[in-house]
């Protein structure tokens, strides 16, 4: 592990790594919160598709754990990233197309000004929901967890036709032998009849992630551990309490980029493009929560009972 230097002041300049289950509003978090001028939003650096000038080292799995000893190269490609290092070299080796050349022209011009700024990097990653613990330690990260509701989590993959391969799980034996090692049955039958029901894989993920999200919670007090339907319902007293913890500066512009995202006049529902995120919080969060029918969420349910029941009461079902 990574020794951690701590200086005056370094309580409020930390790294914030915004994670959680995907479509739990990471991204709407994650902006809201980059609303303070001090921040700098950095997206997903362990999804497979980010680019490798913003992050080289190559991840090899969906929702990858690092292993221990972790590979230096990962280290050294995370600590670069939270200095706003871009890797040229790396990028330059996969341009293919003019917009990958403006893209990195853009992207490197945005790590030069964060680093100029001296900016505080806010990483949202929801994929790195599995090595969170490992990140935090090593680069003395504050960490913000969200979940979502079972029946809006797998409405909105089913929605979005978003399927996962356990194999990215299965094939991580660190993994399964240590933060999975009590869902390796769910691992399995979730590959088994998620291939041919796409309702039951999201049902048996939801169920694997947040039984992480609850042993986080036991052993790492000191994160910010909240429901989207909950910030949903009340987004700027929530903001607003989160910006303290942090030490971030809540003001009007961030009251402006609140209502901007989440008032009343957006949108009730955000179709199928995943990369909208100006909606009526509140109106989305209870219009996600009807899209199964009685005998689809009876089916969510029984595969996540034995987990749920830590998140949701039986009265909001």
């Amino acid at each position: 592990m990574l020794a951690r230097v701590v200086t005056k002041g370094a309580a409020t300049r930390r790294p914030i790594l915004v994670t959680g289950s995907h479509r739990s509003g990471t991204t709407w978090i994650g902006q809201v919160l980059a609303a303070d001028s001090s921040v700098a939003y950095i997206h997903e650096p362990f999804a497979l598709s980010c680019r490798p000038g913003v992050f080289p080292y190559h991840i090899p799995f969906w929702f990858f754990s690092v292993p221990e000893p972790p590979p230096p190269e990962l280290v050294s490609a995370y600590r670069d990233l939270l200095r706003f290092h871009y890797a040229f070299g790396a990028e330059m080796r996969a341009i293919e197309s003019p917009s990958d050349v403006a893209r990195m022209i853009r992207d490197a011009a945005r790590f030069a000004l964060f680093r100029v700024q001296k900016r505080r990097p806010l990483i949202k990653d929801p994929l790195a929901l599995l090595s969170a613990d490992w990140i935090a330690r090593s680069f003395d990260c504050s960490v913000i967890v969200s979940t979502r509701h079972p029946v809006a989590f797998v409405s909105s993959l089913l929605r979005l036709g978003w399927r996962i391969d356990f194999a990215n799980l299965r094939n991580q034996q660190q993994l399964m032998q240590g933060l999975l090692k009590d869902s390796e049955e769910d691992v399995i039958e979730g590959g088994r009849v998620g291939a041919d029901d796409p309702l039951l894989e999201a049902a048996y993920l939801w169920k694997i992630l947040h039984r992480v999200i609850a042993r986080y919670r036991e052993e790492r007090p000191e994160w910010i551990f909240l429901r989207y339907e909950d910030l949903a319902r009340g987004p700027l007293k929530g903001f607003e309490s989160i910006f303290a913890k942090f030490g971030l500066q809540y003001d009007g512009k961030v009251q402006k980029m609140i209502e901007f995202l989440s008032g009343g006049d957006n949108p009730p529902d955000r179709a199928t493009d995943a990369r909208v995120t100006r909606v009526a919080s509140s109106a989305y969060s209870e219009q996600s929560l009807r899209r199964l029918s009685a005998e689809d969420c009876a089916r969510v349910r029984s595969v996540v009972a034995p987990v749920s029941h830590l998140f949701y009461s039986d009265e909001e079902w």
